[in-house]
């Protein structure tokens, strides 16, 4: 796992990113989803870049049913709360390369970049993935959120596989959404803190 100045100094170098964007998107992205790599390559480039624009930005994975996911519960809509013009510009890129290469390059280049940006040589790709649930743990986070946010079991309580159907639009008025978009924020408080005293038009903080 990361420490919040590992995470904090892996965002911060990320977003800065114009070398290889491709990579430093795909951390942005998995820093917030906990998405694994497979689940980025299987991601719809106009779709992304659009549903970012939305007043909630999000990010799908696995809104069609013709994209294989690895259990069901994978399929969830995800809430950006940091970064979200770096990766409606970038994350697209970070598709093409996913597809253009291995799994197992890509995660290690994105275990490379990881290592660089803190350097802990002993960082992987899927510590992002546990970083994210072991940072819900520490806020003590709605569960239901969690799960909604990582694709775990239970997050249908929140928001269901019909509502995951709404669309960008129909899911940035939804009360459901809008709390698990509340609960990232809380999850990942440490990187917004210093975020929205440096980069404030890159962080999406809802108005009610």
């Amino acid at each position: 796992m990361l420490s919040d100045a590992e995470l904090v100094s892996l965002v911060t170098t990320c977003l800065a990113d114009t070398k290889t964007p491709e990579v430093s998107a795909a951390i942005v992205f998995m820093d917030q989803s906990g998405a694994m790599v497979s689940e980025i390559t299987r991601l719809n480039s106009e779709e992304v870049t659009a549903d970012l624009g939305a007043e909630i930005p999000q990010v799908a994975i696995g809104k069609s049913q013709d994209v294989k996911v690895n259990v069901e519960q994978r399929r969830r809509v995800v809430p950006i709360v940091f970064g979200k013009e770096y990766l409606r510009q970038y994350l697209p890129e970070a598709i093409k390369h996913c597809r253009a290469t291995t799994e197992s390059n890509t995660s290690k280049n994105i275990s490379n970049k990881m290592r660089s940006a803190t350097g802990n040589k002993t960082l992987i790709a899927h510590f992002l993935r546990r970083t994210l649930k072991a940072l819900s743990d520490s806020v003590d986070a709605n569960k239901s959120h969690v799960a909604a946010i990582g694709g775990w079991s239970g997050g249908s309580t929140v928001i269901s596989a019909s509502m995951q159907q709404y669309g960008a639009a129909g899911l940035s008025s939804s009360k459901g959404f809008k709390a698990v978009h509340d609960t990232s924020r809380k999850i990942l408080a440490c990187v917004l803190e210093v975020l929205e005293a440096e980069h404030g038009d890159n962080v999406v903080n809802i108005t009610r």
